[in-house]
């Protein structure tokens, strides 16, 4: 069985910091020769401290093996994000390529967030500030 590699939380499980560090070391830069679409019913919540965002999958596929791209400068790698479900990711797993986590004022002031899989790159809804 192969090992695990997600780096987000998902049903509150902690991510791992050392697997930050590896996906930053592996990210590859922007998928600047993919043409975002806006095909994908899916929509990212930032929460109101800013340490976490939201992915909400509304659509009826998992999404599998995919990359979280914040304003085309952040990425963290999630293993899954079911059909009709949601995957959390912490702040401390967006990453750029020099292994540096997202800093709070990116996340309060993101505009973009993208959703890579293999073939496809995909424009979420939002991103919407849950401001609770």
């Amino acid at each position: 069985m192969a090992a695990k590699t997600d780096i987000v939380t998902i049903d509150g499980k902690p991510s791992d910091s050392a697997a930050a560090a590896a996906v930053a070391a592996d990210l590859t830069l922007y998928p600047r020769d993919l043409k975002a679409s806006d095909d994908l019913r899916a929509t990212a919540v930032v929460d109101p401290t800013y340490s976490s965002i939201k992915i909400a999958n509304a659509s009826d596929r998992d999404l599998r093996n995919a990359t979280i791209w914040i304003d085309g400068k952040y990425a963290a790698q999630i293993g899954q994000v079911p059909a009709r479900g949601t995957v959390t990711i912490q702040r401390s797993d967006l990453v750029n390529r020099d292994g540096s986590a997202a800093p709070v004022a990116d996340l309060k002031n993101v505009a973009r967030i993208q959703l890579q899989t293999r073939d496809n790159l995909y424009n979420l809804q939002g991103p919407v500030f849950d401001n609770r």
